[in-house]
């Protein structure tokens, strides 16, 4: 997707969404840990600055990555596109970070589609 989107928009910035990538480390984290795992990803991708999201990221690495070591892996892959993120100011951030107006948009028209269960029979 990355590359078809560069060959129509050269100049543009593909960021990944990091809702998807926060609900890919999760489900490698048990149940009763989840909630203290995601307070501390979240310390990155909502940090300040880039310096205090890697710092947050090495916290999270030192802290998960020995019990829960998948979960790390899917946030040190991430951690080039959140970098990415930090070129936008905190309030934009959080409007980029996700896809969910895109996901939103397209759950519409599924469920439009899903009620035309045939199509009528033009003979």
């Amino acid at each position: 997707m990355k590359e078809a989107i560069e060959n129509v928009y050269p100049k543009a910035m593909h960021i990944t969404c990091t809702v998807h990538m926060i609900r890919n480390a999760a489900k490698y984290v048990s149940h009763s840990m989840k909630s203290d795992f995601l307070r501390d990803l979240k310390n990155i991708y909502g940090a300040d600055n880039w310096e205090s999201a890697k710092h947050n990221f090495e916290y999270l690495k030192n802290k998960w990555g020995g019990s829960n070591k998948r979960a790390v892996e899917v946030v040190e892959r991430a951690m080039d596109n959140i970098e990415k993120l930090f070129s936008f100011s905190k309030a934009l951030r959080t409007l980029v970070y996700t896809s969910n107006i895109v996901e939103n948009y397209n759950s519409v028209i599924g469920s439009f589609l899903a009620a035309k269960k045939s199509f009528n029979n033009i003979n």
